[in-house]
């Protein structure tokens, strides 16, 4: 009886342990790295996008905005005060604007829920605004390109959990950043599972940084007009402010010798014939 429970013993743990150890590989593979990836890849392009363009507390969004909170979950504006979503978890969940500017992944990047972007800065040119646009997309750039070095040394990993790890690239600083679980494959899975992760990564950011590039030429080409259009309109306003008076005073003069005309007297042949006879 006692042999029998120790073999029953041994095969609860070897089947604990098999069960850990399949789960274990069932989440380290290459699909589930790549979508990982993919997702925060989406956090630093929100985030570029919030340093450019600003973002705005809750309760000033308007209905049908999106927020995304730090658990990753999505949530959609219904009303003045209520936010709703279809993540995992949370579809039958109500949060509010508190809740939303807490827990946001804004907040939890820069402190607040609020930020004014570069765009928004006012009383100065659009020239004046490129070096600092300049940096932020080079800063942009170094984030991608560490994150795939992120990927990189990850990959040579097996827990299951993520450890600290420092990431470089030429021209961007270093950091210390935590791996990513689901590509922890210690380089157990094919060489081509290992390409995939490598070069949808590679090719993400590039086609991420070529259709923001073009999305920053726009922005820049219309900032400026913008910019130009309220200069003219400004100095059209101090113009007719410092002018009315003589401009208003003029024309009434005007008027005023104008009218006078009917009083000179006519010296021409023609005059006589106006208005004609009875």
């Amino acid at each position: 009886m006692k042999n029998l429970s120790l073999i029953l013993s041994i095969g609860i743990l070897t089947f604990s342990f098999l069960g850990v150890v399949s789960l274990h590989a069932e989440e380290a593979n290459a699909d589930d790295c790549i979508y990982e990836v993919e997702n925060e890849l989406a956090r630093e392009h929100r985030i570029f996008r919030t340093i450019l363009f600003g973002h705005d507390r809750a309760e000033d969004l308007n209905v049908g905005a999106v927020e995304y909170e730090i658990d990753g979950s999505i949530w959609y504006k219904i009303d003045a005060n209520q936010w709703r979503s279809v993540s995992d978890g949370f579809v039958d969940t109500t949060h509010y604007n508190a809740l939303i500017n807490n827990r946001s992944e804004i907040t939890a990047e820069f402190g607040r829920p609020d930020r004014k972007g570069i765009f928004e800065t006012k009383r100065v040119t659009t020239s004046e605004l490129i070096p600092y646009i300049g940096t932020s997309l080079h800063a942009f750039q170094c984030r991608l390109l560490l994150l795939c070095e992120t990927v990189n040394v990850s990959k040579a990993h097996d827990e299951d959990t993520s450890v600290e790890i420092d990431v470089s690239y030429p021209g961007c600083m270093q950091e210390t950043r935590e791996s990513i679980p689901e590509c922890h494959i210690n380089n157990e899975r094919p060489i081509s599972d290992d390409i995939m992760i490598v070069n949808n990564c590679e090719e993400a950011i590039t086609q991420l940084l070529e259709q923001e590039a073009e999305i920053i030429d726009l922005a820049i080409q219309y900032d400026a007009a913008y910019r130009t259009l309220l200069q003219i309109a400004g100095n059209v306003d101090i113009f007719i402010q410092e002018f009315h008076w003589p401009m208003t005073h003029s024309l009434r003069q005007a008027i005023d010798v104008m009218g006078s005309f009917g009083r000179i007297p006519c010296f021409l042949s023609s005059c006589e014939a106006y208005p004609p006879l009875d």
